[in-house]
């Protein structure tokens, strides 16, 4: 029998995988991030349903528990998720600087030629 804790978890990943499912016919997504968002939800949604599946790699880890390797991951992946932000970031303030100043340029030309 699943707790009401799990039936939320699983309407709440449900949910999300129809989102990230319409986005991606909706071509606001690429293929590769599609199957990568698809298969961290159907991990979750599998740990939701089978919570004592967390102990065999707590074991190979040498965690105790297997919620220390859930959350471990949790907290790995919003770093890597947090510095691929920063990355994006760097690029467009990169890009809006570029473009400044090519505009800028452009601008100073346009009034020198009308002196």
């Amino acid at each position: 029998m699943l707790s009401l804790f799990q039936v939320l978890a699983l309407l709440f990943i449900l949910v999300l995988l129809v989102k990230i499912t319409l986005k991606f016919k909706n071509l606001k997504m690429g293929l590769g991030e599609y199957l990568l968002w698809v298969l961290i939800w159907l991990l979750l949604l599998i740990v939701v349903v089978f919570p004592a599946m967390t102990f065999i790699p707590a074991r190979w880890l040498g965690l105790s528990r297997g919620v220390d390797v859930v959350v471990y991951l949790s907290i790995g992946f919003l770093f890597l998720l947090v510095y691929n932000l920063y990355l994006k970031i760097e690029k467009i303030e990169f890009e809006i600087t570029t473009l400044v100043r090519k505009i800028s340029f452009k601008n100073f030309k346009l009034n020198e030629k009308k002196k």
